[in-house]
């Protein structure tokens, strides 16, 4: 994920000569699978120009949000500062927070890779009884094209459920639903899993 050397060059592209990226909207996805959780820390892995991350904020919710591109976390700053609410903002990847642990830990579209040690460092930082949101397009093929990874050494939500449903995670909801307006024939996968107690 975010600490694969290509990983920011690839992405940075995306936000050169353009205003706004992205809508400036919530994905769906947390305002539906995040709704009814308890507000406490937040984690945004690949949190882009910030628009979960403020809404996670207005919710109550104290969050922080991670990405490699620096482009990206400036614009997620600022959109925080317009909004009138208080995010943490790191230009990294997962290592730039290892050692903490968030009550929400939330991962959209951001590509763990297999054999790199990814979904083990997004795991440990869900606290105790603490949620794991992970959304990916079911169609990454773009996007594991840009980091120069084949599509198949990506890790997707589904096939993470079923690596956590033996383990010390309870599986709340997983499957696939529509895609975005922007992503309407590309279906996502969600996955959303708390971590058991003990």
């Amino acid at each position: 994920m975010a600490d694969h050397p290509n990983a920011a060059s690839g992405e940075e592209h995306l936000y050169v000569g353009r205003a706004r990226r992205w809508s400036g909207r919530p994905n769906y996805a947390l305002t539906h699978l995040a709704a009814g959780l308890h507000p406490g820390t937040a984690l945004d892995v690949g949190c882009g120009e910030g628009a979960d991350c403020v809404w996670l904020a207005e919710n109550g919710w104290r969050v922080t949000g991670v990405d490699i591109v620096a482009t990206a976390t400036r614009r997620a700053a600022a959109a925080a500062a317009s909004a009138g609410v208080d995010i943490e903002v790191i230009t990294g990847g997962l290592r730039a927070v290892t050692g903490r642990v968030f009550d929400l830990v939330t991962c959209f579209y951001v590509p763990l890779r297999r054999g790199t040690g990814d979904l083990d460092d997004l795991l440990a930082l869900v606290a105790p009884g603490g949620s794991l949101i992970v959304v990916h397009h079911t169609d990454a093929s773009k996007q594991a094209a840009r980091l120069g990874v084949n599509v198949s050494d990506l890790i997707r939500p589904l096939e993470i459920a079923e690596l956590l449903a033996d383990c010390c995670f309870t599986i709340e909801e997983s499957g696939t639903v529509p895609g975005g307006s922007m992503h309407a024939n590309n279906p996502d996968q969600v996955l959303r899993a708390r971590r058991k107690l003990n």
